[in-house]
């Protein structure tokens, strides 16, 4: 849960940013910490007591510390105290998340391991690359007999061997992608 989307905004715990369409700001990591305190308990009260053991748990400070993050965060939704929209105070015992949340999951990229491992376990793709390694091999013993029909059947299986490869390793490279995008959109 390193990424959460409020009001529009991307809020990464990683890197501590808020990012819109138009800004980059780097957060405190104390700013950060009670904002993911405040998602992961969505639409519930988050006690000052609890804001201070989650946020600052081997620090004394006061409710002001509390006070001044949330201030901030109110500054980066534009949120109004006394019409929120965003982040609602309830007097003397905390404050409540009112906007929807939405996390992101991290994308695991997988290993060049599991990436073998796929190729290996699909026969469509093993049959593939020996489709064309035969055919390769056979345009060039055509092409090497020097006799003039087999120069010319060599040259065209060869061509033909390789616009196949090409086909096949665009075919390969969209269908990553269009798992990726998927992915991501599954994930939103």
């Amino acid at each position: 849960m390193a990424k959460v989307i409020i009001e529009g905004i991307l809020f990464d715990a990683t890197a501590n940013e808020a990012i819109t369409d138009e800004r980059h700001l780097r957060l405190e990591p104390r700013i950060m910490q009670l904002l993911l305190l405040l998602a992961r308990n969505f639409n519930k009260t988050v006690t000052n007591e609890d804001i201070l053991k989650s946020v600052w748990p081997d620090t004394i400070v006061t409710s002001d510390s509390i006070s001044q993050c949330i201030s901030q965060l109110r500054r980066i939704f534009n949120d109004d105290p006394k019409q929120p929209h965003v982040l609602k105070t309830i007097p003397k015992l905390g404050y409540r998340l009112i906007a929807p949340v939405r996390f992101i999951e991290q994308e695991v990229k997988p290993s060049l391991e599991s990436h073998s491992k796929s190729i290996v376990h699909n026969p469509v793709k093993i049959a593939t690359i020996f489709t064309a390694l035969a055919f390769l091999v056979s345009s060039l013993i055509l092409y090497g007999s020097g006799m003039p029909w087999g120069i010319g059947v060599g040259i065209v299986i060869a061509t033909s061997t390789l616009i196949y490869v090409l086909v096949y390793i665009v075919s390969v490279k969209f269908e990553n992608r269009l798992n990726v995008f998927n992915r991501q959109v599954n994930n939103t």
